[in-house]
C-alpha cells in the first residue's frame, strides 16, 4: 500500500495530465470547472467594476488602481486605510498574474469589493486572460 498524501496524489495525477493535454487545456478546463461551481460566493452588497480588455495583465492592474483612486476621491474614503487594502491586492494579484502566465498577455479584470467604515475592501478579482484562447481564473482574496 502506497503511503502518498491525496494531494501527492492529486500532483501526479495533475502531472500526468498536463503530459497528454498541454498545459493551457488543463488550465482551461479547470477553470470551467470552477466557473460552474460558481466559487465566487460573492455578498450581495459587493459593488462590481470591470476594466476594458487591456493589452497586458499590467496594464489591467494600472486600470484598477485609477478606479480605485478615483474611487477614493468621490466616496470620501479614508484614504491612507483606503490604500493599504488596495497595495495588499495589488502584491498579491501581480504575484498571481505572474505565476499563471497572464502578466504580459491581454487580461481583463473585475473586481468585486464593498465599502466598510469608509474603507475600500477588495473581496474577489475574477481575471479573464487570453493565450490564443480566452481563460477564466478567480483570485480569492481570504
Amino acid at each position: 500500500m502506497s503511503s502518498t498524501t491525496p494531494i501527492e496524489r492529486a500532483k501526479e495525477q495533475l502531472s500526468a495530465l498536463v503530459a497528454e493535454l498541454g498545459i493551457n487545456r488543463v488550465l482551461e478546463l479547470l477553470c470551467a470547472l470552477a466557473s460552474d461551481q460558481e466559487a465566487l460566493d460573492i455578498p450581495s452588497d459587493a459593488k462590481q467594476f470591470r476594466t476594458s480588455l487591456a493589452v497586458s495583465g499590467r496594464t489591467a492592474i494600472w486600470l484598477l488602481y485609477r478606479f480605485v483612486r478615483t474611487l477614493i476621491s468621490r466616496e470620501g474614503l479614508q484614504e491612507e486605510e483606503s490604500l493599504q487594502q488596495w497595495k495588499q491586492l495589488a502584491h498579491h494579484l501581480i504575484s498571481f498574474l505572474d505565476a499563471i502566465g497572464a502578466g504580459s498577455a491581454p487580461t481583463r479584470l473585475s473586481l468585486y469589493y464593498t465599502i466598510e467604515n469608509r474603507v475600500f475592501n477588495p473581496l474577489v478579482v475574477e481575471v479573464e486572460y487570453y493565450l490564443g484562447k480566452p481563460i477564466r481564473r478567480v483570485y480569492r482574496l481570504s
